[in-house]
């Protein structure tokens, strides 16, 4: 089979070791599809930050071998793309737009970049402009334009040996010549010097060679810098000053000798020659791990961009004023030390808040707070809690309130970042809802600004104003530690949470939202009074009708395991793993399955999402939220609770535990019964055969057991039919059951007489 043009550019990839190498791209396929060539790429040197810049001459492989090195898996053809600086026009090296398109202050400079490239370019011009792939490679003038084209330009021939290689192995592309400066390493890595950067000093000024390069100071290894941040982050504080900071670090890392001297006990401390160790400037620029770690000493990017310096677009001109349209979904911690309900000298982690914004009005349609780390499951309990009753949720935490007061609406669309509803179950779940979902880029916290500005809203009304907040920064001296003054729990802290959201939603006060038609109507400026206009008038977004699956989701969550007869549940009151007993769930679609199948060699692990109220149907994640039905044999057991059956399971087993005597004792009886019945009847047979005159052979006793049966038969049919048949059977002639002896010789007798003949 011919090689398919459309090979051109592939990247061949090895697979003989253990982990998958490019090896080269194809930048040649001849015509009749027969053969191809491919360039290697320049290979990896000893440092990571470089590459040898040395390209190999190009490869030949015909279609057999091909065939062959694909079949056997050696090798694979992949597509593959090109490094993001190739993307840059002309104009963007001119004006020193970057590889991420934005004009910032970087080390990098496209100009030069561009500049070399024309250099480049000029001296393989006249090959490339007259010549092809295949004429360069399959009729083998490369190497000869090349020594023509070096006697022309005055230039070494591998030199124009090697751009032909590079624009070859970039297909033609100009910005292949580019030279090989992105390879100095990654964004927000430390550049590394071969001499000390800077103006030179005043003494260096004066000397040249080693002596001035001596001179001009220590250049900082990547071991002195973590010493340098070592240093600060233990010397220096706000009693501190810079220079005694500096100096105590000299003293630790770059001292020569300890001097004593008769004028003092204490030691004097000699530093090392200044060119040997770091200045002041080194000390304050590489000492601060701060500036190391903040993301404006760190180039991000297009993201850092996009979320901290892009300018904030209005994006209230370009939304429909409709309620219930999009929403905003995002996770925070909670700014509160809660205590745990057993005593209040046992302190938890910080708590967990999940809030969803509506976007016209900021709206606080549903929250969940809890415990739980920001998961799938925290995300689908704030959604659920914009559908489901409000006046029930608040009562539980003894709130009152009415049903205008917070009002029951699900979101048309959710917007969220990635730590929140993206996950494929979720997805799933949210799409069989009818409910649209759209995922906000990392690093970019105005792309959901409503709901940042909630958690700052709540933050400020609630958890601030609770003891044992940390009112959104590090303890400072003299401050009491979090720890020590924390006294309310979680469900004590949740009463103040739905009255701060009672309070954004119907007190605070918002005329930025009031539209011309609303003051004409005497709307108030609340959002509660906002959005039941907007209800009445119709400006409003369908409703999802098919929550039953994000309801299912957010069910408790019980450890289940797959055995051969289907899906049991374990007791979530122990850590033994016991299985609740009589809880057995399958379905039609479960049996279609391989998994029961699987299942009888080795039990499977599952979650079930369990109704506790409702034990007659479950819920697991298999490719999608799926029920299972109970199989019981009581229709009763549908009506029982889950605490219910536990209490009966326990009870079935403590009278089983109380009972394990009587029934061991009966047990007991039992055996010793049917023992003393089998000496009796074995004394009984002992008797028998005592009477005998001559006691019978083991093979007399095993045999006649048909016979004997006939007869026992016999008997038993006349006592059915009221005959005297229950009388005593005459005891078994044994010696008269085995077969008659034959009184003829056996033929071994008559052949034994035949060879005494012989002999006479």
């Amino acid at each position: 089979m011919a090689i398919d043009s459309d090979v051109l550019g592939s990247v061949l990839r090895s697979h003989t070791t253990g982990l998958p190498v490019h090896e080269g791209r194809v930048v040649c396929v001849l015509p009749d599809g027969s053969a191809l060539w491919w360039i290697p790429f320049p290979k990896q040197g000893e440092k990571n930050k470089r590459l040898a810049h040395h390209i190999k001459s190009p490869r030949r492989i015909d279609e057999a071998e091909l065939e062959r090195l694909i079949k056997s898996g050696e090798f694979s053809l992949i597509g593959a793309g090109f490094p993001a600086e190739w993307e840059l026009s002309d104009e963007d090296l001119e004006h020193g737009v970057t590889i991420d398109h934005l004009i910032r202050k970087s080390r990098a400079h496209p100009a030069k970049w561009l500049k070399r490239r024309n250099q480049h370019d000029a001296l393989i011009a006249g090959i490339v402009n007259e010549y092809d792939a295949f004429a360069l490679l399959e009729a083998g003038l490369a190497s000869e334009l090349a020594a023509q084209q070096a006697g022309i330009k005055n230039v070494s021939p591998p030199k124009i040996v090697q751009l032909l290689r590079r624009y070859m192995l970039g297909l033609g592309h100009r910005n292949s010549l580019l030279p090989y400066f992105g390879c100095c390493g990654g964004l927000g890595q430390s550049k590394q010097f071969k001499t000390k950067p800077g103006r030179p000093n005043i003494e260096a000024k004066a000397l040249s060679g080693a002596a001035r390069k001596r001179k001009l100071g220590l250049n900082l290894t990547e071991r002195d810098k973590e010493n340098l941040r070592a240093g600060y982050q233990k010397y220096k504080s706000s009693d501190a000053t810079l220079e005694y900071a500096y100096h105590k670090t000299m003293s630790e890392y770059y001292a020569a000798k300890l001097e004593y001297t008769a004028s003092s006990k204490d030691p004097e401390v000699v530093y090392l020659p200044p060119e040997r160790r770091p200045t002041l400037a080194q000390f304050e620029l590489h000492g601060p791990a701060s500036k190391r770690d903040r993301p404006q000493q760190i180039n991000l990017g297009v993201a850092h961009y996009e979320g901290h310096q892009q300018p904030i677009r209005h994006s209230g001109y370009e939304r429909a004023n409709i309620f219930g349209l999009r929403a905003y979904l995002d996770s925070t911690s909670e700014d509160q030390t809660p205590v745990s309900e057993a005593s209040r000298l046992i302190v938890l982690p910080t708590s967990w808040r999940t809030l969803v914004v509506e976007d016209s009005t900021d709206y606080i349609l549903g929250v969940a707070s809890g415990h739980q780390h920001s998961s799938q499951y925290t995300g689908m309990r704030a959604l659920l809690n914009c559908a489901e009753g409000h006046v029930e949720y608040a009562a539980q935490f003894s709130v009152q309130i009415e049903k205008d007061d917070w009002i029951n609406w699900m979101p048309k669309q959710v917007t969220g970042d990635n730590g929140d509803i993206k996950a494929h179950n979720s997805i799933k779940t949210l799409s069989k809802s009818e409910l649209s979902i759209a995922f906000t880029k990392l690093f970019s916290p105005n792309s959901k600004a409503k709901v940042e500005a909630g958690h700052k809203t709540l933050h400020s009304l609630v958890d601030s104003r609770n003891i044992g907040a940390t009112h959104g920064r590090r303890r400072k001296r003299g401050d009491p530690f979090r720890e020590d003054v924390a006294c309310r729990t979680h469900s004590e802290n949740m009463p103040h949470l739905i009255e701060g959201i009672l309070y954004h939603n119907n007190v605070e006060q918002v005329p930025q939202y009031l539209t011309l038609e609303m003051r004409n109507d005497g709307v108030k400026p609340t959002r509660k009074e906002i959005v039941l206009w907007k209800i009445r008038k119709g400006y409003i977004a369908s409703e999802p009708i098919n929550l039953d699956l994000l309801r299912a989701q957010c069910l408790p969550r019980i450890a289940a395991v797959v055995h051969g007869d289907g899906v049991h549940l374990r007791d979530p009151r122990g850590t033994r793993g016991e299985l609740i007993p009589g809880l057995v769930y399958s379905a039609e679609w479960l049996y279609q399955t391989d998994i029961l199948t699987r299942a009888r060699k080795k039990a499977i692990e599952y979650e079930a999402f369990v109704d506790p109220s409702n034990l007659s149907q479950i819920f697991i994640q298999l490719n999608g939220m799926k029920s299972l039905d109970l199989k019981a044999r009581d229709a009763e057991l549908n009506k029982v609770t889950l605490v219910d059956w536990l209490t009966i399971a326990s009870s079935d087993k403590l009278a089983a535990f109380i009972a394990t005597r009587v029934v061991q004792n009966a047990e007991g009886s039992r055996i010793a019964k049917n023992d003393r019945a089998n000496q009796h009847t074995m004394r009984e047979k002992q008797a028998e055969l005592n009477a005998l005159a001559k006691r019978p052979s083991r093979a007399a006793r095993r045999s006649g057991k048909r016979s004997g049966l006939a007869k026992e038969l016999n008997s038993a049919k006349k006592r059915d039919l009221g005959l005297p048949g229950n009388a005593t059977i005459a005891p078994m002639d044994y010696e008269s059951a085995l077969p008659a002896k034959s009184t003829t010789s056996s033929q071994t007798a008559r052949m034994e007489a035949i060879r005494k003949s012989w002999h006479r």
